[in-house]
């Protein structure tokens, strides 16, 4: 996947990412991390909260240093995200120059979901923990073939504790990413596993669940948040390096409003969570629904 670039994490300033999980091919002594996880709930939203997504930018200062933006895109704010309509105008240049700064204005979409490690083959102090996934668009493809699946196909709620599945990680290496084309869920739904015996339903089971959610990591810390000034003047200062002598990101954002629908003409309603948000792990209406109220209604 795109986001496991070993440069791309290494040399980037960013978040302190704490509680992330981020097995590598590359830390298993044969190449192939093998390992068994279970997407979780997320306990303050598990309704439409339990994948979060963002449009994230990695961008290189003068000094060839990396940094991470969220992009205004992540809650479908096209307008706002400066790198987005600089991509636009240099991609749509004549210019080779303008053509080549434009592609390395690298756009990626990040997926984050709480899970529990059930077996980790490289790492077994980390079995049993509860832990952020952070991972990508191939990882999400596997997901979306049960939680959105084909027409004549069933859906199953992986994350649901009491038939939702496991999913064994496969991680190998190719070229300077992680494959994750042997990854997969298991073929059968089975009640998560806690201090070695499957969750029983009912109040028992219930409080079990409580505990055990009751520790898990803030995942709603992942979620898009809007440019501090202080990352605004940082952003200023990296896409200057790209555009060309007299031009600046006001005229281009700008020049984006003017051509943007009039008024009396207004463009159609755009959703202010990105799809996958909207299309999420649960099939219930979207709104906001903690674990306490949510656990009343499983089985």
């Amino acid at each position: 996947d795109s986001i496991d670039v070993d440069t791309h994490q290494k040399t980037a300033t960013k978040k302190k990412e704490t509680n992330i999980y981020a097995p590598k091919a590359k830390d298993a002594p044969d190449g192939v991390y093998e390992s068994k996880i279970r997407f979780l709930y997320n306990p303050n939203d598990p309704v439409a909260g339990s994948i979060i997504h963002k449009v994230v930018y990695y961008l290189l200062d003068n000094s060839n240093q990396g940094h991470y933006f969220d992009s205004p895109q992540s809650v479908g704010d096209w307008n706002s995200c400066l790198i987005g309509q600089l991509w636009k105008k240099l991609s749509k240049s004549d210019s080779a120059v303008d053509k080549k700064n434009a592609s390395n204005l690298n756009k990626r979409d990040v997926y984050y979901s709480l899970i529990q490690i059930i077996d980790d083959k490289i790492k077994p102090e980390l079995n049993g923990k509860i832990m952020i996934f952070k991972y990508g668009i191939k990882i999400k493809a596997k997901l979306d073939k049960f939680l959105e699946p084909k027409p004549g196909k069933n859906k199953i709620d992986i994350f649901n504790f009491y038939n939702g599945r496991n999913m064994d990680l496969h991680i190998t290496r190719q070229g300077q990413f992680n494959n994750y084309d042997e990854t997969s869920f298991e073929d059968e739904s089975t009640p998560i596993v806690v201090n070695g015996n499957e969750v029983p339903t009912g109040e028992k089971g219930r409080a079990i669940l409580q505990k055990l959610m009751e520790g898990a990591p803030n995942l709603d810390e992942f979620k898009f948040k809007p440019w501090s000034d202080e990352e605004k003047v940082k952003l200023q200062r990296i896409l200057n390096l790209y555009l060309s002598p007299g031009d600046s990101i006001s005229n281009i954002v700008d020049n984006n409003k003017a051509s943007a629908p009039a008024k009396n003409s207004p463009a159609p309603k755009k959703s202010t969570k990105p799809a996958e948000v909207e299309a999420s792990s649960t099939s219930a209406k979207g709104e906001d629904e903690n674990l306490d109220e949510f656990l009343d209604n499983l089985g």
